[in-house]
């Protein structure tokens, strides 16, 4: 459905073959798809700026006995890549997923960013039958999406009747309304947001393309140059996934088979089912998102480092500018909530811990919020404080929503959380600026619940978060050459354990052999180097991260140890660096 000087309908066979519309890609799924396929034209001012694509419902029941006579998820998955939003419409009353919306859903992977999931018809169930209604959804999509981040999922009815308030109720109506507008703003956004759509597709488009180039050479080369071709095309094929991790596609660009083949706006804070994604928000000179893949790619934004995590991350990563004082001096980055119970049997589409693990790096202030109602410490929240190893001075606990308890219950609450931190903090210090903050909203305090102590106590962990806070930018200078002096001694201990590993090779025989052991016993070689060249051990890499990164290397091509570099290492730490210190002055102070 488009824009057009009068009312009026062009065929498939048509349009697909017009040079001034987009659809002749369409025409590769033949007459049968053609035929089944309009183009409804009309003078409207919306259609200006939106084209709509009004898609066949789903096969269910009986009917999917009797198979379409064209590629539906093939058709589907085209207009996918083209689309700026894509909405999954739902029924309240035929709320089972049939095996072709399995399909449709699968065809869609790699464009969860564009995903709206709408319950429509919800005026038509009362306030207690929609609750119940919206869980059963939930229900069923929980089943069929691989992803252990929750859906958003909106509540409307496309419809011009108005809100039947005898059926839903007060409640019933303001939810409506509140949803409406939410999903009307996707809509509007629509065409703000399309030259940073294009960039991005383009982006996963040319990634993709890279990839490929890997891939089918690496295949290439496997090929052997006389006999047995068949056979061992066979075995490459069988073995695809091995040959993927050979390739160090898998350690480069996480999650192959859910971004490489398969061509928000701003902010959401708030309960689940928001937190899916990295938001990061920072100062600009207007309100609008940025897709993962476009700012990556973006000259003057520090986030190409994040191009390892592949397109499954920067699918769920965006970056929501806005102009305001406070974001003129700092850049905050929002988190998915990590994952407990039952969701961590569902793995990410892409290595989660590596990827706070780089933001904690170049972050000056990290804070790990603790709900009162949840204060297990599931696995995964295990492996992100374990990959914040090194950046104990940036960490501050808060107790998140405290004011949602009373002081008796807060004081057990606090206990519970230092206990839960002490059983998986591997330090025998006590966790230092554990804020027992009232809560992160706008909300007053409500002083029947917590007493006038509570009060008092908020106010007081407050005042010393925000001025935690208000330090970044005083400490900038600070962080930052703590990061560097922390790098180059990082790089100083690379270059030992490298010339260490390459000098232990044998010149000849039992090359392969000697480099397996040399990574099985790395703790022992990490003790070796340790006293030899008499290195503080907390300069060490993790043992076990450090085998899965050597395991892809050949040690006989490491380089040697050159003593000169080192020496100018140790020079730099001991001698520029201080003189640095002197001569500078923090601009914020």
């Amino acid at each position: 459905m488009q824009n057009g000087p009068d009312e009026r309908s062009i065929p498939g066979n048509t349009i697909a073959v017009q040079a001034d519309m987009p659809f002749s890609g369409l025409t590769s799924f033949g007459t049968a798809f053609l035929s089944k396929f309009e183009c409804s034209q009309m003078p409207h001012p919306l259609l200006e700026n939106i084209t709509l694509v009004d898609t066949p419902g789903v096969l269910s029941g009986e009917k999917q006995r009797t198979q379409r006579s064209y590629e539906f998820t093939g058709v589907t998955s085209w207009f996918a890549a083209k689309s700026d939003l894509i909405l999954l419409l739902f029924d309240p009353h035929k709320l089972d997923i049939s095996d072709e919306f399995k399909r449709v859903i699968a065809s869609l992977q790699g464009h969860d960013d564009k995903i709206r999931v709408v319950l429509n018809k919800a005026d038509q169930v009362d306030t207690q039958q929609l609750m119940r209604v919206y869980g059963a959804l939930m229900w069923s999509l929980g089943k069929v999406q691989n992803t252990p981040e929750v859906s958003r999922v909106y509540i409307g009815s496309f419809n011009d009747k108005p809100i039947d308030e005898d059926l839903t109720g007060p409640l019933g109506k303001e939810l409506f309304e509140k949803e409406q507008d939410d999903l009307l703003t996707d809509l509007k956004n629509i065409p703000k947001k399309a030259c940073d759509r294009c960039i991005n597709e383009f982006v996963k488009r040319a990634r993709a393309a890279k990839i490929h180039a890997y891939i089918i050479s690496h295949l290439k080369k496997e090929m052997p140059a006389m006999m047995g071709k068949a056979k061992t095309q066979k075995k490459l094929i069988d073995n695809l996934e091995d040959v993927f991790v050979k390739r160090k596609v898998n350690q480069k660009i996480k999650a192959i088979e859910q971004s490489t083949y398969h061509p928000s706006d701003g902010a959401h804070i708030g309960p689940e089912p928001t937190t899916d994604r990295f938001v990061v928000v920072m100062n600009g000179p207007d309100e609008r998102s940025i897709s993962g893949n476009t700012i990556a790619v973006h000259v003057d934004m520090p986030f190409s480092g994040l191009t390892s995590f592949g397109t499954a991350f920067l699918s769920k990563f965006e970056c929501s500018q806005m102009p305001n004082p406070l974001l003129e001096n700092i850049t905050l980055v929002d988190t998915p909530g990590v994952l407990s119970g039952e969701k961590q049997r569902t793995q990410r589409s892409y290595e989660f811990t590596g990827v706070t693990s780089w933001f904690a790096a170049k972050s000056d202030l990290i804070l790990l919020l603790f709900d009162p109602h949840k204060l297990d410490i599931s696995d995964e929240f295990k492996r992100v404080i374990a990959s914040l190893q090194g950046h104990d001075d940036k960490i501050r606990v808060v107790l998140n929503k405290a004011d949602q308890v009373d002081t008796q219950q807060l004081m057990r609450v606090y206990g519970a959380l230092m206990w839960s931190l002490g059983k998986v903090q591997n330090t025998p210090e006590v966790s230092r600026g554990l804020g027992k903050d009232r809560s992160f909203n706008d909300k007053p305090i409500d002083e029947d619940l917590t007493g006038p102590l509570g009060k008092e106590l908020f106010k007081k962990e407050q005042d010393d978060l925000l001025t935690d806070l208000k330090n970044i930018p005083k400490k900038a200078c600070d962080r930052r050459i703590n990061e560097f002096v922390k790098r180059a001694r990082a790089v100083k201990i690379h270059a030992y354990i490298i010339s260490h590993l390459k000098k232990e090779m044998p010149a000849m025989m039992g090359k392969a052999k000697t480099q397996k052991k040399l990574i099985d016993n790395l703790e022992d070689v990490f003790v070796k180097i340790q006293k030899e060249h008499h290195l503080p051990a907390g300069d060490f890499p993790n043992v076990e991260k450090f085998k899965e990164v050597l395991s892809g290397y050949n040690f006989d091509k490491f380089e040697k140890l050159k003593p000169k570099l080192i020496q100018g290492v140790d020079d730099m730490l001991g001698y520029d660096i201080p003189e640095l210190l002197k001569n500078f002055k923090n601009p914020y102070d």
